[in-house]
């Protein structure tokens, strides 16, 4: 798909909530080393940052993936959730 190039993509931290997905989330997105098959943003300390709002990579990524994936939080609701309902993936 030209407009979504990105198959899966995953937004958000590494060290909450189901911990043990989302650690397999990361690892498997790194073995593919391919980000037209799996995006993940980080930043600088290798963490994505925890903040209420999305910021402007955040949202390229959710609007290029066709799918993005979300573990469990630490909350039933996660606002990554809505956002990528929101952007469409």
């Amino acid at each position: 798909n030209p407009q979504r190039p990105t198959l899966m993509s995953y937004v958000g931290r590494f060290d909450h909530g189901d911990t043990e997905v989302r650690g397999r989330i990361k690892r498997q997105c790194q073995r593919y080393n391919n980000p037209k098959v799996c995006s993940f943003p980080t930043a600088g300390s290798g963490k994505t940052k925890r903040t209420a709002v999305i910021s402007s990579t955040q949202i390229l990524v959710k609007q290029e993936a066709i799918f993005c994936l979300e573990p469990e939080g630490d909350t039933p609701w996660r606002k990554s959730l809505s956002d990528s309902i929101t952007f469409g993936c």
